[in-house]
């Protein structure tokens, strides 16, 4: 077996949506002995196909693993806001979905004459038609989704009525979820009419006898406790002045993890827990921490209902919090918000998403810009601590927000995951800090 077979399929897809093209190249071990993968690989691939403004899709060596909290996957595109590269984290199941679909890495290209989904699955990529999905919110268009292949639509990342209609404030959502794109995904999707990713993965790739070990000995020693568990405890984390109270337990239906994390830092807020929710919705899963905590800090508990708007409708609920003062009031949320959704120009409000610590705000939206900005070491090198444990996270394939939530976990032993068989030094600690360089060196 070669020894790369136990991480990944060695293959990359290169689509073209203006024509349905679909060509499939090998991924060169030499590239992944360089880059390692996830963040760093995308980078290269986007640089060789920079003509064409693609978007990138791609997985770490541990994505889909034994190791803990291996979901993530990596979208690298061109901001359409400083034209600078950003490498967006999608977290939940999004990673192990591609790779067991039969790729590593997807590159887009090219524009659908009309609105289409791009399902990826079982080795093939297929261009679909997304026609009746336009405006609606986003539960409505992916359970109209669902219902045309129920089989066949394991994980959707979509835009919503935010990103039909041109508002700059557009953010890709994956369900209930929302996302942490703050950096536009959502409008690189919709200025190519694609309205949603399938990811479709089945099966999964081989893994060393010693993982299941491995993986038990870390958990045990993170030791955390159910007290600490859900959005609320990342909220109070990322929140030093004790904003996270805004948000008491009583909200929670349920705490929830992404693919193979021992610890849920996300929770579902349901709709019986906040009268103003609406009783018709299924509520929301607040995974977006740092657009809660924005909106908190305008709306107060009033921030659940605008919360439950945008993810219905695609809106980034930072870029929302931005325009209204403290305590403002919302009698209609997706009324309300319907502004928008046709871009209209508003005057932002002061004092809102300063980062702490040090963090630098290129870096920041280089990395999607919505990370939540968790201590990690409370020294003077605070900002460069976090830059570098979330670009490892987004090179090896493991969620950032896990690795800020647990700075004792140190990144040698994730590596400990990834041997490929040999002694090769790409795969060492030294290594993976000079592949980090490559993404933290600049924004392009």
């Amino acid at each position: 077996m070669e020894p790369m077979s136990r991480f990944f399929n060695m293959k990359t897809a290169v689509v073209d949506l203006s024509d349905g093209s679909l060509e499939v190249l090998p991924l060169s071990r030499d590239l992944i002995e360089e880059k390692m993968g996830g963040a760093a690989v995308n980078q290269l691939l986007h640089s060789r196909y920079a003509e064409a403004f693609p978007l990138v899709l791609g997985t770490g060596p541990l994505t889909g693993s034994l190791a803990p909290a291996s979901c993530l996957l990596v979208a690298t595109f061109q901001s359409p806001d400083d034209k600078k590269l950003c490498h967006t984290p999608l977290l939940f199941r999004a990673g192990p979905e591609l790779k067991f679909s039969g790729f590593d890495f997807v590159v887009i290209k090219g524009a659908c004459s009309r609105p289409g989904v791009l399902c990826i699955g079982d080795g093939t990529i297929q261009i679909r038609s997304a026609e009746g999905l336009r405006d609606l919110t986003v539960p409505k268009a992916e359970a109209t989704l669902r219902r045309r292949d129920p089989a066949a639509h394991h994980f959707v990342v979509m835009t919503g009525p935010a990103a039909d209609q041109g508002s700059p404030y557009s953010t890709v959502c994956m369900g209930l979820g929302g996302s942490l794109d703050k950096t536009g995904m959502a409008r690189w999707m919709a200025s190519r009419n694609l309205k949603a990713l399938v990811l479709n993965g089945n099966g999964g790739l081989p893994f060393g006898e010693d993982h299941l070990v491995l993986r038990k000995r870390m958990i045990d020693r993170l030791a955390f406790k159910k007290k600490q568990q859900g959005a609320r405890y990342v909220l109070k984390r990322m929140s030093p002045d004790g904003n996270g109270k805004i948000l008491p337990s009583r909200f929670f239906a349920k705490h929830l993890a992404c693919y193979g994390c021992p610890f849920p830092c996300t929770s579902h807020i349901a709709p019986g827990n906040s009268r103003r929710l609406g009783a018709e919705d299924h509520g929301f899963v607040l995974h977006d921490h740092v657009g809660f905590d924005r909106l908190s800090r305008r709306f107060g508990r009033d921030a659940l209902p605008v919360m439950n708007a945008c993810v219905r409708l695609g809106l980034d609920p930072a870029a929302v919090a931005a325009f209204y003062p403290k305590n403002a009031k919302m009698d209609d949320p997706t009324q309300d918000l319907t502004s928008f959704l046709k871009g209209k120009e508003m005057d932002p409000q002061p004092g809102n998403g300063v980062l702490p610590g040090g963090i630098s705000k290129e870096h920041y939206r280089l990395f999607g810009g919505g990370l939540p900005p968790i201590s990690v070491s409370g020294g003077e090198n605070e900002g460069a601590g976090w830059e570098k444990r979330v670009a490892a996270a987004m090179v090896i394939g493991i969620c950032p927000v896990f690795l800020l939530l647990f700075p004792n976990l140190k990144i040698e032993e994730m590596l400990r995951f990834y041997s490929p068989g040999d002694a090769n030094a790409a795969f060492s600690p030294v290594a993976l800090e000079n592949t980090i360089e490559s993404p933290l060196s600049k924004r392009q």
